[in-house]
């Protein structure tokens, strides 16, 4: 799973970043139970949930390093991901 982080790097083709960064935030979106709360109890450190649906500060640290990314749909995905 680390070697996930690697797509979240502002040297990797704009649309593959895209990709990458709308693959996330339709997991985190889609993590939470029926009633909003995030199920995560459910998955191991390992997981591909873990990394980038908790507090992972890797993660966390390519998203903040995006936010000043040239373009706008990537700061966008960036977004969503950070407000869900």
């Amino acid at each position: 799973v680390p070697s996930l982080l690697l797509f979240f790097d502002n040297c990797i083709n704009r649309d593959i970043l895209l990709r990458a960064l709308t693959f996330a935030a339709n997991l985190k979106k889609n993590i939470n139970n029926e009633d909003g709360t995030v199920i995560q109890d459910q998955y191991s450190e390992d997981s591909i949930f873990f990394t980038l649906c908790r507090d992972s500060t890797p993660f966390a640290q390519k998203l903040a390093s995006l936010l000043h990314h040239p373009d706008t749909e990537v700061k966008e995905q960036v977004v969503r991901i950070l407000t869900q």
